[in-house]
């Protein structure tokens, strides 16, 4: 439950609001159960063929925000046209300790290369004054429109959208982490908010502009840390 929402229900959350959580938590907290990260894969499959519309304007928001947590010119807000992500960008503010990133705890996340579009994701969120152009180019990279009985390559195209912007919010979470030395409660839970925020405007309520202020405001890093 979103601790941004204080009129939640615990035990009532809906299946699309719960898979989309779930995965988010098994990519930011490292001692998530095996059987956990399983199942959230398997869910957020399902709901990337079954609500698609919700995967773009939760995942879109989120990466939005994050991205603008950041300082203005750190790495991940000022990356040049055509840049990939590589471990690079962590350089400046932790030192790998091994030539094996794949052995480095504070490398990790980033040892492997991100997937295809991830990167412009972060430009595009980087770029833009509000969320909207965020959860376009997250859309626009699917051709069906967010039908609700896909083809089976419309499925394979939505796959590729999401894991683009899965990458994106690890390494997000990375960057951030690196500024807080360790553990970023905020961070993780941004998905939450914004998919419990989104999930009440299908019931035909605005969104609370008061509640986006003050996610802002908890995610903000002081470019002094």
């Amino acid at each position: 439950m979103s601790p941004y929402d204080e009129d939640a229900q615990p035990g009532k959350t809906p299946f699309r609001v719960a898979a989309i959580v779930r995965r988010s938590l098994a990519i930011a907290v490292p001692l998530a159960p095996r059987s956990y990260i399983d199942d959230s894969r398997r869910d957020l499959e399902e709901l990337c063929r079954t609500d698609w519309d919700f995967v773009t304007q939760t995942i879109g928001r989120s990466l939005h925000s994050l991205v603008h947590s950041l300082p203005a010119e750190d790495a991940m807000r000022t990356l040049r046209p055509e840049e990939d992500l590589s471990p690079s960008l962590g350089y400046d503010l932790v030192i790998p300790t091994s030539d094996d990133l794949e052995l480095d705890v504070d490398y990790l996340p980033a040892s492997r290369p991100a997937e295809p579009g991830a990167a412009q994701l972060l430009r595009v969120s980087a770029g833009s004054a509000g969320a909207d152009d965020v959860v376009a180019a997250l859309a626009a990279r699917t051709s069906d429109g967010g039908a609700a009985a896909p083809t089976t390559d419309e499925e394979t195209a939505r796959q590729s959208a999401y894991l683009a912007a899965e990458d994106a919010y690890r390494w997000l979470l990375w960057r951030r982490t690196a500024y807080l030395l360790g553990e970023d409660p905020e961070g993780v839970r941004v998905v939450s908010t914004w998919a419990h925020i989104l999930d009440r405007t299908v019931a035909g309520e605005e969104i609370d502009t008061a509640i986006i202020e003050r996610l802002h405001e908890d995610l903000a890093i002081d470019p002094q840390l």
